[in-house]
Parts: structure tokens; C-alpha cells; sequence
């Protein structure tokens, strides 16, 4: 997943505060989340989300539960700001679209830049 248009946030707030709202970002997906499913920072403003055992429609469902839960929280409130976020996502499962790490990795970047390329703020599959 990416933070869509997450460089405005840098340059209207600063690095510090870019760096918090990474930092927010991140519990906030990880408060969407059930063990033993985990997100990591993955690249700047990118995470990667981990769903073990998840097919492909409940990889979808699961993000789209992330990206409402970004969408409706408020981010940087604790420093007296009201930052909205938009994210997309790309979605691709272990075996069905790649076999190995690597290539899963390479395929959701794709299916993400798929996204990114449909206007943001949305979900696309492999």
C-alpha cells in the first residue's frame, strides 16, 4: 500500500510531522489488523501488509477495511493539525499470483501502480 499524495503532507507540515503520520499510519493499520497478519514500513510512505493464510477475495476485503480506517481517521490531531489521508492498494496472494517472496512483492507493486494509475485512493488485485 501507498500513501497517495503523501509528499503535499511533507511540504505543507514538514519532515517531522511526515514522519509522525508514518508513524500514526502505521498503528492505525495495525489496530485493523488480527494476529498473525502484520504490516511493515516498506519505503517511505509505502507499507507492506502481511495476511497469512488470507485468499485473494479476503486480501481484498482486508485492505479495504485499512484504506476506510485511514480514510475516516484524523491524523497529526496531537500537533494541532486536521490531516486527511487517502491510500491505495495493490493485492496479490501467495501461491496464486507469485511463488516466492520476491516475485509476490513485484506483482502487488504492479496491481499497486495499477491503482495509482486509476485515479488513487482505491484497491486493485493482481
Amino acid at each position: 500500500m501507498d500513501l497517495d499524495r503523501f509528499k503535499s503532507v511533507v511540504d505543507r507540515y514538514g519532515h517531522l510531522n511526515g514522519s509522525r503520520t508514518i508513524k500514526e499510519v502505521g498503528a492505525t493499520i495495525r489496530e485493523t489488523l488480527e494476529k498473525p497478519a502484520f504490516a511493515v514500513a516498506y519505503a517511505g510512505d509505502e507499507f507492506v501488509v502481511v495476511l497469512p493464510d488470507f485468499d485473494q477475495v479476503q486480501a481484498v476485503e482486508q485492505a479495504n477495511k485499512i484504506q476506510d480506517r485511514i480514510r475516516n481517521h484524523v491524523f497529526l490531531r496531537d500537533q494541532g493539525f486536521e490531516v486527511s489521508i487517502r491510500s491505495s492498494f495493490g493485492v496479490a496472494t501467495f501461491p496464486y499470483h507469485a511463488d516466492d517472496m520476491t516475485n509476490l512483492l513485484a506483482t502487488a507493486d504492479q496491481a499497486l501502480f495499477g491503482a495509482k494509475g486509476a485515479g488513487k485512493d482505491t484497491v486493485k488485485s493482481a
